[in-house]
């Protein structure tokens, strides 16, 4: 006889399903402009591509706020708390998009891997969280990790004078990590809505100011849709990895965001040639699990995680 099935099985089975589906969409769409920045970026500077990413990405997210609930859910008792966390995301995106723009994808990728260590090291220092010993050996083996990627030797601090873009992107994880425990604090009061818009819209008009000065109107048809489309692509990412969240556990949902490794190692390898070395997919392996061992862990202690909201992907 077989064990008898809980009525509520099979919508939770497929309410897991529908989140897994969410997050596959949004690693796909994330790991493809990922590949456009870098594409773009041989002939068009940070800035305007940000501004592309900004304006264009409001359109999924105001059409989402438009099926969803209206408007109404974006009243907000504090202004000044999403603009200073749109300047910290904002200043994170700029180094994040710079160096997938300078690095080859894989390397921006892993590094980009490291937030989760920033996230935890900023609550510690800024908002008092205790880290004990499980967290300080996850965030140690990390950086070791980070050394493997970075591959220091003869040279190295004069290679990053030429070419900064590991620093660049690391910095970038530093800001996440400021941007993630802001929304902490907004998401206390603010909603998902609300946090996301703001974001979005106080992005696109800094950015769209700030691209005038390095703008060079696209001459080719295919940078427009390129450019546009990064955008758009950028703002269904988000969406799909928010509907992802709501209906799964992060500890259920966060390992899929690693599978963004693939994307990275599969574009750098078929349209620019890049092989890895070994140093580089063994210092991946350290940062990942690192990484993933500190969002799970902080999952089980049940600490309050912004999700997609606070890292320094590019898609943010």
């Amino acid at each position: 006889m077989s064990p008898p099935t809980s009525p509520n099985a099979s919508p939770a089975r497929g309410t897991y399903l529908a989140a897994v589906g969410f997050m596959l969409a949004s690693i796909c769409l994330g790991g493809l402009m990922n590949g456009l920045i870098k594409w773009l970026s041989a002939d068009y500077a940070t800035l305007q591509i940000i501004c592309f990413r900004a304006v264009f990405g409001l359109a999924p997210v105001l059409a989402f706020l438009w099926m969803s609930g209206g408007f109404g859910q974006l009243r907000t008792s504090r202004p000044l708390g999403h603009l200073i966390r749109s300047l910290v995301g904002g200043t994170s995106m700029l180094c994040a998009f710079y160096g997938y723009g300078h690095l080859p994808l894989v390397n921006a990728q892993v590094l980009s891997y490291a937030t989760p260590m920033f996230v935890t090291i900023v609550a510690m220092l800024l908002f008092g969280e205790v880290v004990r010993l499980r967290r300080w050996s996850a965030l140690a083996i990390g950086f070791a990790g980070i050394v493997l990627v970075l591959q220091p030797g003869p040279g190295f601090l004069r290679g990053l004078a030429d070419s900064p873009a590991p620093v660049i992107m690391l910095c970038g994880c530093l800001f996440a990590g400021f941007a993630a425990n802001l929304i902490r604090q907004l998401s206390r009061t603010e909603s998902t809505a609300a946090i996301v818009f703001f974001y979005t819209a106080i992005l696109a008009v800094i950015s769209s100011v700030a691209a005038a000065f390095a703008w060079r109107t696209p001459v080719r048809l295919l940078d427009w849709a390129l450019l546009i489309g990064l955008g758009l692509m950028g703002g269904v990412s988000q969406l799909c990895m928010t509907a992802a969240y709501k209906r799964a556990q992060l500890s259920t949902i966060a390992p899929f965001e690693y599978l963004m490794i693939l994307t990275a190692l599969g574009l750098g390898f078929f349209v620019w040639g890049e092989v890895p070395t070994w140093l580089t997919l063994v210092g991946a392996a350290v940062v990942i699990a690192s990484s993933l061992y500190i969002v799970l862990r902080e999952a089980q202690l049940r600490l309050p995680r912004p999700g997609f909201l606070g890292r320094t992907r590019a898609r943010e």
